[in-house]
């Protein structure tokens, strides 16, 4: 973990320098893009590669499902809320 934000501080560190280099920030985001890219397939690979986890998938969708759901509407429900007791009309 501390490598970790070793790594995180010092590109924050790095970046605050070269922040005004236009070519060195056009280049890193085309390589963080293909880097995300990259780990996404290596993801997928490895998921694909997990017998247990693909033959449970059907059911991890759905509770994934539901999860969403209930965040969706209790979302809507609280921001509804806000909205009426926050209302600029009265």
């Amino acid at each position: 973990m501390l490598i970790i934000l070793i790594l995180f501080f010092s590109g924050i560190f790095i970046g605050h320098f070269f922040k005004n280099n236009k070519k060195l920030i056009k280049s890193s985001e085309s390589s963080l893009g293909i880097s995300v890219f990259l780990l996404l397939v290596l993801l997928g690979i490895l998921v694909g590669k997990n017998q247990k986890l693909i033959s449970s998938i059907s059911g991890l969708g759905f509770k994934a499902f539901i999860i969403t759901l209930f965040a969706m509407l209790f979302s809507i429900f609280f921001a509804y809320i806000f909205y009426r007791f926050n209302s600029y009309d009265r």
